[in-house]
């Protein structure tokens, strides 16, 4: 089975439009640039945050390898009502005063924050941002830092862990792709007969011993093979001692007919393709968690 990670994208690349109104007044024969700027939020799928959390905005100035946040402010948005309040729920406009000349910062940050933390840097966990720029030529839009467009992820039920793939199918979650194929394998029990053939005779050299053979050989009678993720018991097979150092000046074939059991098919199961094309999000402050959403709680459901 899959499930698209465009439904995700729904919940988690959220977008608030921010536009920039300048905030000062001058006459009409000055053609001075202002640069002095607010900013009005305007939400667009923001998500209502649990109550141990807050957001916050923030200007960024980026210098080579330093970047200096300023902080305007933690919020909180209700989804529900639609509007604004502060840290104790009260109404509070979207209105903010950039501090400061607004070309001096690059880029407009929204975070997510402990509700009661003091600490007056970020967390780090960015969820929305965008560069600054002149609203009259581009509109200021803020939208979580990660493409999820085209990011897929494949699970399947079952325990493929304890050998009972099927007989358990309800009661473990994979999150990967999962296809049965087979492999066939016969068991080798021994050696029946080695041949040395010479194919090439130096006369200088004919007396010379040809040491090329088989030395010797071990049978065992219950040794494992793992084929993919699957460990195939009881299997039958030799472990076998050459000899190669031969004359140079001469070439050989060494034939050996081996003593082999029935041909058997094996089915098993072939594991590949967990998740793909996921944005790396650890330098935004996030990380992935994987979830099963269930409409009662286990103690009512009973879940196997």
């Amino acid at each position: 089975m899959n499930f698209s990670l465009r439904h995700l994208v729904i919940m988690l690349i959220f977008g608030a439009a921010l536009i920039m109104a300048f905030g000062c007044t001058q006459h009409d024969d000055i053609v001075k640039p202002q640069n002095r700027a607010s900013i009005t939020l305007r939400p667009l799928n923001l998500p209502t945050l649990d109550t141990l959390y807050a957001y916050e905005l923030w200007m960024l100035a980026v210098d080579g390898s330093d970047s200096a946040f300023t902080s305007m402010g933690k919020f909180l948005w209700d989804n529900y009502e639609f509007r604004f309040t502060d840290l104790s729920g009260e109404y509070i406009d979207s209105v903010y005063e950039v501090p400061g000349i607004w070309e001096d910062y690059d880029y407009i940050v929204i975070t997510v924050e402990n509700r009661n933390d003091p600490d007056p840097d970020p967390s780090g966990s960015i969820m929305l941002i965008d560069e600054v720029d002149d609203p009259v030529a581009r509109p200021i839009l803020l939208r979580f830092p990660a493409d999820f467009s085209m990011a897929t992820g494949f699970y399947f039920t079952g325990t493929p862990s304890d050998d009972n793939h099927d007989t358990d199918e309800e009661k473990g979650l994979w999150i990967c792709t999962w296809v049965k194929s087979e492999r066939r394998l016969q068991d080798t029990l021994g050696i029946e007969k080695t041949t040395l053939t010479k194919t090439q005779q130096d006369t200088l050299n004919r007396e010379r011993p040809d040491t090329i053979r088989v030395a010797d050989w071990t049978f065992f009678d219950s040794t494992i093979v793992i084929i993919g993720y699957d460990t195939i018991w009881d299997h039958k097979r030799i472990d076998v001692e050459w000899v190669d150092t031969v004359d140079t000046n001469n070439d050989y074939i060494l034939t050996v007919i081996y003593e082999t059991g029935d041909s058997v098919v094996l089915e098993y199961y072939i594991y590949t393709g967990p998740l793909e094309e996921l944005p790396d999000i650890k330098p935004y402050g996030w990380r992935y968690n994987a979830w099963v959403f269930h409409e009662y709680f286990p103690s009512e459901a009973n879940l196997p």
